[in-house]
């Protein structure tokens, strides 16, 4: 165990340190996070308008009907905060991406989000058919949303790439020091603005001047071409179990080391997993068929039951079976972190870092309970997750509203829970034995 860990240690870690640091992964992984408070917004306005379907079917009652029916203004008001967080989500990320990657080179942000932002309406369709005529300026709502959430972050990457290199090599304007900061700021973005968006224009011209179409995919402009070639494809890689399982395979490895493995593999989940559940909740609200069995939330439903690891099944198998002092006592203060998938305490307490006794059950564990919940959602015997949660929420509640309302996801909840504390018990009394062969040395 000693060699395999040394060996990790020399030629993982230092690789899995620089995948978790580069700029544009973090610039990701941040630009996300800052989204945050409009996706659970929009996840809370979906769950509100569709809990009563749910209710319908569970009880074989008419309670959603009635429910619109006394009062209309309810469903109208989360149609309006839908409208203000999921109906905008792209714009956002352009926003938050060009945002964070200029501050991140010591530039100019605000300028760079203003940039980004016109560059991608740039690329936006300006001909909407109305009345079987063409009509120039209508933009579809589609395009603002989650379906170009890909197309967001490139365009806000490679505009604001533009911006920086220009305003690092001097290509701008620059004005007296007497002229106002703000106005200064102004002229300094506007030869940058300028190439950016007349080069993001003739990207644009071109692709619509050149539409082709490959298989099923019409491709005019540059949202079609990435959600044609880019995005798709990753959604349905990202829909295999096996790659599902890598994911939680890699969580767990990169935490046993000392990384942060959520905030490593944060910007796959994001980029493919997080359009799944909000392509699931469009579906939802839409009243179709979800088309995605796993999302982003479908690891803190069924998976991540108390932090990475399980790690709140590992605290229950402690207090009740273990009989070293340092674990109970490192136990019972992750008990109520672990509760709310809080587990640091744990993972660096007990430690779990570099620990050879817990390694195993910690990482088989997830791999183990996605192939479960993976399994148990594809063949439909409980609904794909669709609602965004908070990734603080209880195991078991959480499953339950992340699938608006099913107690089989909270039953499969369940199950999982108690089969990653039933992995974990061997283990804990192994280390029982070995913590008594220690102190008869």
């Amino acid at each position: 165990m000693n060699t395999f860990i040394n060996i990790m240690d020399k030629y993982f870690t230092p690789v899995a340190s620089r995948i978790g640091g580069q700029r544009h992964m973090v610039v990701i992984r941040d630009s996300f996070a800052t989204a945050m408070p409009l996706i659970l917004a929009g996840s809370v306005a979906v769950l509100l308008n569709n809990f009563w379907g749910a209710l319908d079917a569970l009880f074989n009652v008419e309670l959603s009907s009635a429910v619109r029916g006394a009062i209309p203004w309810f469903f109208e008001l989360n149609g309006i905060v839908w409208w203000g967080s999921f109906a905008i989500l792209s714009i956002f990320i352009v926003i938050a991406v060009a945002y964070r990657l200029a501050l991140s080179y010591g530039e100019d942000g605000i300028s760079a989000a203003v940039i980004a932002l016109a560059a991608y309406f740039v690329h936006l369709p300006q001909m909407s058919t109305i009345n079987g005529e063409g009509a120039w300026g209508w933009i579809a709502v589609g395009n603002f949303g989650p379906t170009n959430l890909f197309a967001a972050m490139i365009v806000g990457i490679v505009s604001t790439e533009i911006y920086v290199r220009l305003v690092k090599r001097n290509i701008v304007i620059r004005m007296p020091d007497s002229v106002p900061p703000a106005v200064s700021r102004g002229f300094v973005a506007f030869v940058p603005a300028l190439v950016v968006i007349y080069t993001m224009g003739i990207v644009s011209l071109v692709l619509s001047k050149a539409a082709f179409t490959v298989g099923s995919t019409d491709v005019n402009n540059l949202l079609t071409l990435i959600n044609g070639f880019v995005q798709a494809p990753f959604m349905q890689l990202g829909q295999s179990v096996f790659t599902v399982l890598i994911i939680s395979f890699f969580i767990p490895l990169f935490w046993f080391f000392g990384l942060h493995g959520a905030n490593i593999v944060a910007p796959i989940i994001n980029s493919v997993y997080l359009p799944a559940v909000l392509e699931n909740a469009e579906a939802l609200k839409n009243g179709v068929a979800m088309p995605n069995v796993w999302t982003s939330v479908s690891w803190d439903a069924y998976v991540h039951l108390g932090g990475s690891g399980a790690t709140l099944t590992l605290i229950l198998a402690i207090i009740i079976f273990s009989k070293r002092e340092d674990y109970r006592a490192v136990g019972k203060v992750g008990l109520a972190p672990g509760i709310f998938m809080i587990n640091e305490p744990v993972i660096f307490g007990l430690p779990i870092v570099l620990n050879p006794i817990l390694f195993l059950p910690f990482i088989i564990n997830p791999v183990v309970l996605t192939a479960v919940a993976y399994s148990v959602t594809a063949i439909g015997l409980v609904p794909p997750t669709s609602i965004i949660i908070p990734w603080t929420t209880p195991p078991v509640i959480g499953a339950f509203l992340a699938t608006n309302g099913s107690f089989a996801a909270a039953l499969l909840a369940m199950f999982n829970f108690m089969l990653a504390f039933l992995m974990y018990i061997p283990f804990i009394q192994y280390s029982n034995r070995v913590a008594i062969e220690k102190s008869k040395v």
